[in-house]
């Protein structure tokens, strides 16, 4: 009884809540074990030596916003309106997002003994930060909001976006039962900036 009583109000709880987040760490998988190079791809018993995504990307993607027009954003998300219910003049809001594509993965088992792996990777990354006045959000949804006549700096945002590729070699092997030792090494190569 104590256990539906728990799992009900975890149920409960989670219905208030407006973020959500699905991940493949901790999970076995090869995204896991390129993001975490001590973590082992390898069970020595059923898996075979190559493991590969056969060009399938892994395509991971976060994003968080911040600030007094957060509830027009979540409105917009959900009812595909804006309400400009965020006041004129107080603080800006903030975007930040990013993506992690790995486009390309390929591990190998190089050795059982110390369960040494070894893999390359191909990633694509995007970087994106955007900072806005409420007023920017205010003008897509109703311009009767701007009753003063003089304003200053009202629509001064900023931000940029970036993308690059990241080609990786990683390389795990077990230091003792209890301990495994990762190192990964990449070199980036920039695709493209923008900047607002």
């Amino acid at each position: 009884m104590r256990k539906i009583g728990l799992i009900c109000s975890l149920l409960h709880f989670s219905s208030f809540c407006t973020a959500q987040q699905y991940s493949l760490y901790n999970s076995r998988t090869l995204f896991d074990t390129f993001e975490n190079p001590a973590q082992r791809a390898y069970q020595v018993d059923t898996s075979r030596r190559f493991a590969f995504n056969f060009f399938i990307p892994t395509l991971t993607a976060n994003a968080t916003f911040v600030g007094p027009a957060q509830e027009s954003i979540r409105l917009l998300a959900f009812n595909s309106k804006i309400s400009p219910d965020a006041p004129f003049g107080e603080k800006d809001n903030k975007l930040v997002a990013h993506t992690n594509n790995y486009l390309f993965m390929f591990r190998v088992l190089k050795a059982v003994k110390y369960n040494q792996e070894m893999g390359f990777s191909w990633q694509l990354r995007n970087d994106t930060y955007i900072r806005a006045s409420n007023e920017t959000f205010a003008v897509f949804s109703d311009l009767s909001k701007f009753t003063n006549p003089a304003y200053t700096d009202i629509f001064n945002n900023e931000g940029y976006n970036q993308l690059y590729h990241q080609l990786g070699f990683t390389y795990r092997a077990d230091y003792n039962r209890r301990t495994g030792l990762g190192a990964k090494i990449s070199f980036l190569s920039g695709s493209a900036y923008n900047q607002l």
